[in-house]
Parts: structure tokens; sequence; C-alpha cells
């Protein structure tokens, strides 16, 4: 599959289900309508491969500056305290960084093998920083960007240009945005079903 075609089916995919009725309970605890969401995830697949500047020994994919206003309502809406979500999401970034770093170092498997690890620990962090999903996808989210951050920080005299944003990582962090809003209700639902059970015994 060509890198960043991942993260356009899931936008596309998550504005259609939201945009239908699914994940009622995003507009409330993001104080965001249903339609601005849709919209934004639209021009994130749309802008996925858009680089700033467009030439230059730094770049930024378009990509990942469209999460920035979401980051920002996050924040506003923490229910954990800052210092401990901003801890978590660099400890889960410096995994990330080091299980990459072996991978350089060492090739053995593919970058899949690594990455994989990486993503059951960052969501691992996310799931018991918090009970709140806009926490959980912070952590996500920032330990996924301090984990390549610090990659390509440590490699910046080898890659050149320094691109961050890829459409590789995209794939990656979007999936595990899923993945932590699914594990999010998903477990949500088991804790109030074991209620219930209880309830009745």
């Amino acid at each position: 599959m060509v890198a960043g075609t991942l993260t356009v089916l899931i936008c596309l995919s998550m504005a259609v289900l939201i945009q239908t009725g699914w994940f009622p309970f995003l507009e409330e605890e993001w104080g965001t309508k249903k339609e601005w969401l849709a919209l934004g995830l639209f021009l994130e697949a749309l802008f996925l491969r858009v680089l700033i500047p467009p030439a230059g020994p730094v770049q930024v994919h378009v990509g990942i500056l469209m999460l920035l206003p979401l980051l920002n309502r996050w924040w506003k809406r923490r229910k954990e305290n800052g210092l401990m979500l901003t801890s978590s999401a660099f400890f889960a970034g410096a995994i990330l960084f080091l299980l990459r770093e072996l991978y350089w170092i060492e090739p053995v498997a593919q970058w899949g093998g690594p990455r994989g690890g990486g993503l059951l620990i960052t969501l691992a962090v996310a799931l018991l920083s918090s009970s709140s999903l806009s926490d959980r996808l912070m952590v996500t989210v920032g330990g996924m960007w301090a984990g390549e951050g610090m990659f390509l920080s440590f490699h910046r005299r080898e890659l050149n240009p320094v691109s961050f944003g890829e459409a590789d990582f995209l794939d990656f962090l979007w999936s595990a945005m899923v993945l932590t809003l699914l594990l999010h209700v998903g477990f949500k639902h088991a804790l109030h079903w074991v209620r219930n059970v209880k309830g009745l015994t």
C-alpha cells in the first residue's frame, strides 16, 4: 500500500461515520459540531502531502499542522494534570525513539515490527494516563510527535531534507488515534456492562 493511503481512508471513513451519527459523544466532549469535525477530517485527507516550505532543509507536512487546533481544544478540556499528561507523552515518545534506534542500528526485521511494538506501548501509556478520551488522544499524538521529533533531531545530519510528518508517519499516527478511540469506547461499554451485571446479582 502506498504511504498515506491508510490516512486518507481513515480520515474519509471517520468523516462519513461522524457525519452520519456515529460517535455522537465527540461533539459534547470536544465542544465541536460534527460538521466541523467531518470537514477537518476531509481537509486532512486533502492536504496530506502538502509541504511547508515546498523546498528546503527542514519541511513540515500540512497533515501534521491540521491537528494543532484539535490538540489545542483537547488541552483546554483536559481532565488530568497537564504536567502528568506531558510526562506520559514524552515517556511514550522516548520508547518509540529507542525502538526506532534499535531498528536503525540493526534492521533485522521490517520497520513494522518495532513500530507495532511501539504502538502497543503508546496505547497502553495513553489508556493508563487518564479515563478521558481527550487526554488519551493527547498522550497518543504527543508521544508519537515526541518520538518522531527525537529521531529527526538525532539524525538531522543524515537526513536531507528533515521532513516532519511524512505520509508513512501519518499512517502510523492515524492508526494509533483510531485504535485509541475504539479502545476507549470498548472499555467504556465493557465497564457499563459489568456494572449492569453486578446490579442484577
